[in-house]
């Protein structure tokens, strides 16, 4: 009985060791992220408040350690369900046979696409054959020179697609309003394949349903695996916001 007491504090000092881990872990993400995206993201700084709370739970007495230990437990398993549906949208495939290829627009670096927005038009130029139609789509932001849509109309033609074969839509600030307002300069029923990044397909889908589309598939764009935990976290908030 005597080393009873001595396993429960070897084990209570592995949590502690966790949290310690993970508050490291967390801070240098955020800090990587920072780097590579700027300090301006602002979802990225959940990142330096979870680093901030494992840090706290790390400091805590053994009883309380033990509580926090199952409320993170906890709170990791529903992000895990949450993110289930938004997995699956990354492994959806297109249907060749649909008309249009609809892009959906990402931030504009100036003139040039970022990389999230290059890598959905690279996405869009595997798809494109003769007889299809692309329609890209995004408005511009306030830190935006151009709008997405010219941005990403001058990097399809630099790729060889006529421009011709290319509709623009640039008002969109949204995915709805991408999906709504593309949803009125062509006929929907010949098929849409919506293009855009893994992470972002499964609500890309779910609010074409809900506005009328029909006979529609998606091209899921890969996205830098460095990014993938921030942009996949941050997508449980935005499809809920969706639903809701």
């Amino acid at each position: 009985m005597s080393g009873f007491p001595e396993i429960r504090l070897k084990g209570c000092s592995g949590v502690h060791r966790l949290f310690k881990l993970l508050s490291v872990i967390f801070t240098l993400y955020f800090l990587v992220i920072c780097i590579s995206s700027g300090f301006n993201q602002i979802f990225s700084y959940i990142w330096l408040f979870a680093a901030c709370v494992m840090f706290v739970f790390s400091k805590l007495e053994r009883e309380k350690q033990k509580a926090a230990f199952a409320l993170t437990v906890s709170a990791a398993v529903l992000i895990c369900a949450a993110e289930i549906p938004i997995v699956r949208g990354a492994f959806f495939k297109p249907d060749m046979t649909d008309e249009y290829i609809v892009v959906l627009g990402a931030k504009a670096d100036g003139y040039k696409p970022s990389e999230i927005l290059k890598s959905r038009l690279e996405e869009a130029v595997s798809l494109y054959e003769h007889g299809k139609t692309i329609i890209v789509t995004g408005g511009k932001g306030s830190d935006e020179i151009i709008t997405e849509a010219e941005c990403m109309q001058k990097y399809l033609i630099s790729k060889g697609i006529p421009e011709d074969d290319i509709i623009m839509e640039n008002k969109a600030v949204s995915t709805y309003e991408n999906l709504l307002f593309t949803s009125a300069l062509i006929d929907t029923s010949k098929g849409c394949i919506i293009v855009t990044s893994d992470f972002h397909t499964a609500r890309a889908m779910y609010i074409a349903k809900q506005l009328g589309y029909e006979n529609i598939s998606t091209s899921p764009s890969k996205t830098r695996l460095l990014f993938m935990p921030n942009y996949y976290l941050r997508e449980i908030p935005a499809f809920v916001k969706a639903i809701l």
